[in-house]
């Protein structure tokens, strides 16, 4: 994991010489995540595997990186507690996610992460390590991106394993990436609450952060995507986080976030594609101002800067009229199937909104900051839209409630909750609250996304609210289980083979 680390960091300390840090972060991420969509589409022509493949790409961003830093003569830095900070979170989750796999390897223990949808995301995975990338002849995948991360960890260090272990190994560094994925959300989210913080006192900050950087590993999030296999929940959540993250950047630096915008709703449509709507609609909203402004002016040069204005959305029809219309084309009636999931129900859902949109309604009043209630609003109707097409797609069957539009609303209510919880952390560290009503809000902050979300509450008790620490405790879906080891010791027997005469 150390090669994407060092070119996620490459890449943030470049684009952090126009962005914020955090914004560039997510920046990074989604830069990467939209290389990765795009390239396994070509991998299967090229030599060497998957992991050549991966190797390459991480290769030539590193450098593009390095190459960029270098050309600049004033380069901006972090602040040196801002160094040490990350780096203190990175060197944690890293040695979180080094014993619970040790340990979990020691004993095969990895039933909590093989259930349901895992299975199936598994074999996606290693079919795209035998296969090179995609092969639609074969194996055709219209969700490709989380399977292609997973493939790309796993590849490394498979040659030459006997046939007996390739299973053993391909769960453990799925598991390995899977957990730091979930690790990683958390730390997009403490980067917002950090964002969102800004000017406040340092200690302010980093608390804010901690209580925004809880929600995405929480039953809620993590737990569920875990009892139901949704690997590909935690690329969402990654997405989703980076996407808010980028539209406050969007406020000083519209064309730029508008391309990673962009670029977030490529990585969408390669992992969960009706979530593009969420990615492209803050793309388009935050391009509104200066398009205006060109539109209302008279003139040929002005219309050609519109033009150049509008091209960071390129990228995502491009992939949309490629790739993601054949795939609905093939695979658009599953959008009506049935599947195992929480009993999430629209009034949850509503709930959820009509809070946070309470909340940021009076904050944006408050901070007089419509760039806020934009972002919010765009975020509530494309998702309105996204889920009534979703729910348009179920219209022969006895509800338009059900499997995708459930899991939709779920993915929207995990946003909705982190801005939710960023907003009321904005509010409680500003210079209008007191200290003891700072303290009071900062409380709420957690409390009230808490409270929205014990509609549903951990199945294993409040105990496992925390899922890494559950996980780490051993308690709830974590519970020690022999499962997993029984599967392993059944691939390592001879096979025995019949002849009939």
């Amino acid at each position: 994991m150390g090669g994407p680390a060092a070119v996620t960091f490459c890449l943030t300390l470049a684009l952090g010489q126009w962005l914020t840090w955090p914004g560039a972060f997510a920046a990074a991420v989604v830069l990467q995540f939209a290389a990765a969509c795009t390239v396994i589409r070509f991998s299967i022509w090229l030599p060497g595997g998957l992991a050549l493949v991966a190797a390459l790409l991480l290769l030539v961003t590193g450098v593009a990186a390095v190459i960029v830093v270098a050309r600049i003569p004033d380069l901006r830095l972090p602040r040196w507690r801002q160094i040490v900070g990350s780096m203190a979170v990175t060197v944690g989750m890293a040695a979180f996610v080094t014993f619970v796999v040790a340990r979990a390897s020691a004993d095969a223990d990895f039933e909590w992460a093989m259930r349901n949808d895992a299975v199936w995301n598994l074999a996606t995975t290693r079919f795209m390590i035998v296969d090179g990338g995609i092969e639609n002849s074969q194996h055709p995948n219209s969700s490709p991106l989380t399977a292609a991360l997973m493939a790309a960890v796993a590849a490394v260090g498979r040659a030459g394993l006997p046939a007996t272990e390739l299973l053993r190994h391909d769960v453990t560094r799925v598991v390995e990436f899977w957990l730091l994925a979930g690790l990683g959300s958390a730390f997009l989210a403490g980067l917002l609450g950090f964002a969102v913080t800004a000017g406040s006192r340092p200690w302010r900050r980093w608390i804010a952060a901690i209580v925004a950087g809880v929600l995405p590993v929480t039953w809620f999030v993590f737990g569920f995507a875990a009892d139901y296999g949704f690997y590909n929940a935690t690329i969402v959540v990654v997405l989703l986080i980076a996407s808010w993250l980028l539209w406050l950047e969007a406020s000083k630096r519209p064309v730029i976030a508008s391309g990673f915008l962009g670029l977030a709703a490529v990585g969408m449509l390669a992992t969960w594609a009706p979530l593009a709507l969420v990615s492209l609609g803050l793309s388009v909203a935050a391009l509104l101002p200066r398009v205006r402004r060109l539109v209302i002016s008279t003139g040929a040069p002005r219309w050609k800067q519109l033009g150049l204005v509008l091209v960071p959305l390129i990228p995502v029809p491009i992939y949309a009229v490629a790739v993601t219309l054949p795939d609905l084309r093939r695979d658009g009636a599953a959008l009506a199937v049935e599947g195992a999931f929480m009993p999430f129900t629209p009034l949850h859902i509503l709930t959820i909104a009509v809070v946070a949109f309470a909340v940021v309604l009076l904050a944006s009043t408050l901070f007089q900051d419509n760039h806020l209630l934009l972002g919010f609003s765009t975020v509530i109707i494309a998702g309105a839209v996204a889920l009534g097409y979703l729910a348009y797609q179920r219209r022969a069957t006895a509800s338009l409630w059900g499997y995708y539009p459930a899991k939709f609303a779920w993915f929207l209510a995990i946003l909705l909750l982190v801005i939710l919880c960023a907003v009321l952390l904005r509010v409680g560290t500003s210079a209008q609250a007191s200290k003891i009503g700072a303290l009071l809000l900062v409380v709420v902050s957690g409390a009230m996304p808490f409270t929205l979300m014990s509609h549903l509450p951990p199945p294993g008790g409040w105990r496992t609210a925390i899922t890494p620490i559950s996980i780490a405790l051993q308690n709830g879906g974590a519970v020690p289980n022999t499962s997993a080891k029984a599967l392993f010791d059944v691939v390592n027997r001879p096979v025995l083979r019949f002849r009939v005469a």
